[in-house]
């Protein structure tokens, strides 16, 4: 969605509010050009680089008649591929653009900030989107950011029609920290740095092609403003920018402690919505005529429960709570699951012999409330009510799959997100920002999957997971056991897992919004689900450490990497293990590196350390590629395990030797990295290869 008018103010100008004017004059004409080469990390004057056809390199350098060196500059190629690269703009694309001064559109994701006051409002930021979260742990990979916390993400839309540009700047200091990351994405540019001395007249070039990440950080931070120019937009390009807080020791954090917090909580998040949307879900759901005889439909059912409960069982109640429209808790003297089950989808004889199998202490009421039946399930907080409860919903669901309707309509539509986000502005809660967007970010999920047709046309498998979901948020502190009694009839495949993760966040947010006051615990759930995303997943099995190997053989025909997920059945010590291999390939060593290896035995021991440390920064470069190209995420990955490269193999003088630091490798993944694994096996008398008779054994 596109914005159309001009947001230009003050001296601000575009093509769409002065269309006549000419700007193609550059205002840097009489200063002196420089380009800046990373290589050798020098600012080098433009006609010594023209002449050269490159930077002439390290020669003169320190000479101010060639170039100066310039530091705070971090340059990563290739940060993202050209398939990720697809895939963020169509999201960008989907989300919605608004103007922005001098041809620019914007999207933020972030506080509101008036500078000149120094005041802030975090009303409108609600996190990061989710999108970035893949990009955000890439970036914490380099050692420059590996602490990294993003708490403001701005996509630039600029284009060359519109004379889009932004004029010389620097970040404000007060609020945002050192390091400024921005990714360049569809079109090559160059981002011009001005010193903030004027008498210097200098200007440097610093060539930013498409996919790109650069970092300002330190002098190129503080010491030069940064623009992009109308000259150096030639196609359309967006860029990504991601900021941060200042320090914990400066004035900001210093004088609004809590703030500072929230801000910093907040941006962990990544179910975040931009302030665009933000804006348009509250301004159309106002406008809308709430229909409120559902409510009133709903609040009669709720009634007739009560009546019925307590005239079957001759209890007070004590609390009733509805996780939805068939799903109710009562608490009187025990806990008591209801549960409603349209006339349409299953008869009553069906329903009896499903709940026949599954020892439950039920009772089905003689009557119906809007055509459903009405069960009642006597339901305390114990280890074999959880199993019964896990056996039960996994039976209705193999007992139903056949006898349901095979598609049933979707009832989560549009019209009943609107519907829930009325409810929540409606209510107007402290929590309310941070509940819409998770419910729109839910919402798109949800509708992701409609649209690979796996949520109706899958035996209602959106109902097995729901009911699941629902009873998850009733005993938080017994999830577990219900979810394994479940999987002990019934395995949830990825999907199902992923599309419950994404239900058991939705019923949350509903059941958050339906309390007059907010739960603490629901929201500190509701917080780590949001900045995790992943929930059901971490209980389907104990999971030992995800593990990157690395092995290179004296054939040098490349280093073999591979991702392995370590998993255990059954409790200590007779638990039984297993692995499953992710991703696996062997990367081909350059001519470089095959003559740099094969003539390691030859090298001094001043030589030896040297490739001992620039070989094992190869590995961890190898091991970031690797995590980029199968978009593992890095905060998954327990430890990177390492044989290293056997230069010197003596095992029957107790002597082995590996290259490839480990201190290295883990200075490039940010990961813990364990290495020289061949040394004990070799101390205690073995052959330096510890896994191999346990291969031997089990192959």
């Amino acid at each position: 969605m596109y914005a159309s008018t001009c947001a230009c103010k003050g001296i601000r100008s575009c093509n769409l509010c002065q269309p006549t004017k000419d700007h193609v004059l550059d205002e840097f004409q009489s200063y002196t050009t420089y380009i800046y080469c990373d290589s050798c990390r020098q600012a080098i004057r433009m006609n010594i680089y023209e002449s050269n056809a490159q930077c002439p390199h390290h020669n003169d350098i320190g000479n101010d008649e060639i170039g100066f060196p310039l530091d705070g500059i971090y340059l990563v190629s290739d940060f993202i591929t050209e398939d990720e690269e697809n895939n963020l703009i169509n999201s960008i694309d989907n989300d919605i653009w608004l103007s922005s001064q001098s041809g620019r559109l914007k999207q933020d994701f972030g506080i509101k900030i008036n500078f000149k006051k120094q005041t802030i409002k975090t009303k409108y930021f609600t996190g990061m989107p989710t999108y970035s979260k893949t990009f955000i742990e890439r970036l914490q990979t380099h050692r420059l950011l590996n602490d990294f916390q993003s708490v403001e993400l701005c996509n630039l839309d600029y284009c060359s029609q519109r004379g889009s540009h932004i004029d010389p700047h620097i970040d404000d200091i007060w609020i945002w920290g050192e390091r400024l990351i921005t990714v360049n994405l569809l079109s090559n540019t160059i981002l011009s740095l001005i010193p903030n001395d004027k008498d210097t007249k200098k200007i440097i070039y610093i060539p930013l092609p498409r996919r790109w990440m650069i970092v300002l950080y330190g002098d190129a931070r503080y010491e030069y403003k940064h623009a992009i120019q109308r000259q150096h937009i030639s196609e359309r390009r967006i860029a990504i920018t991601f900021r941060e807080l200042t320090g914990k020791t400066e004035t900001f954090s210093v004088e609004n402690k809590d703030l500072y917090e929230k801000i910093i909580r907040i941006g962990k998040r990544f179910t975040g919505i931009s302030v665009g949307r933000f804006e348009k879900i509250v301004n159309e759901t106002n406008s809308m005529i709430n229909d409120k005889m559902e409510t009133d439909t709903l609040s009669l059912q709720e009634d007739q429960l009560k009546e019925l409960f307590e005239s079957t069982y001759q209890t007070k109640i004590s609390s009733f709570e509805m996780i939805n429209p068939s799903t109710y808790i009562i608490n009187s003297d025990k806990k008591y699951l209801i549960k409603l089950f349209p006339h349409s989808l299953i008869s009553l004889e069906q329903l009896q012999t499903i709940l026949s199998s599954c020892q439950l202490n039920e009772t089905i009421l003689n009557t119906s409330i809007n055509q459903s039946h009405i069960i009642i399930i006597d339901y305390d907080n114990n280890l074999s009510a959880n199993k019964q409860m896990g056996h039960f919903l996994a039976r209705w669901r193999l007992a139903t799959r056949n006898i349901l309707k095979s598609s049933l309509e979707n009832s989560l539509n549009e019209q009943w997100f609107n519907q829930q986000y009325a409810m929540i502005i409606n209510k107007k809660k402290n929590s309310y920002p941070f509940l819409l967007s998770n419910l729109f970010t839910c919402q798109q999920q949800i509708t992701d999957q409609c649209e690979y047709g796996l949520l109706w046309t899958d035996n209602s498998q959106s109902s097995y997971l729901m009911d699941l979901a629902s009873i998850f948020l009733n005993d938080m502190d017994n999830i577990k056991e219900i979810f394994n009694a479940y999987e002990e009839i019934v395995q949830l495949n990825d999907n199902e897992i992923n599309l419950l993760d994404t239900f058991v966040r939705l019923q949350l947010i509903l059941l958050i919004n339906n309390n007059d006051i907010d739960d603490e615990k629901q929201l500190d759930l509701l917080e780590q689900l949001s900045s995790n995303i992943f929930f059901v997943r971490n209980l389907k099995t104990k999971t030992m450490p995800r593990v990157i190997g690395l092995m290179s053989g004296s054939s040098l025909d490349g280093l073999d990497i591979a991702c392995v997920d370590f998993s255990s059945i059954g409790d200590y010590p007779s638990e039984k293990w297993t692995f499953n291999i992710v991703h696996a390939e062997t990367m081909p060593y350059s001519s470089d590196w095959i003559k740099k290896l094969s003539t390691a035995t030859e090298l001094d021991a001043r030589s030896y350390l040297l490739l001992h440390t620039s070989y094992g920064h190869y590995l961890g470069q190898r091991v970031k590629d690797f995590i980029a190209k199968y978009n593992l995420e890095i905060n998954a990955i327990d430890l990177v395990a390492s044989h290293g490269h056997t230069v010197f193999h003596e095992p029957w003088n107790s002597m082995t030797g590996q290259i490839g630091d480990g201190a290295a490798i883990s200075a490039e993944t940010g990961l813990l990295v364990v290495n020289d694994l061949r040394a004990m096996d070799v101390a205690y008398g073995g052959q330096g290869a510890p896994i191999v008779p346990i291969g031997e054994k089990y192959l």
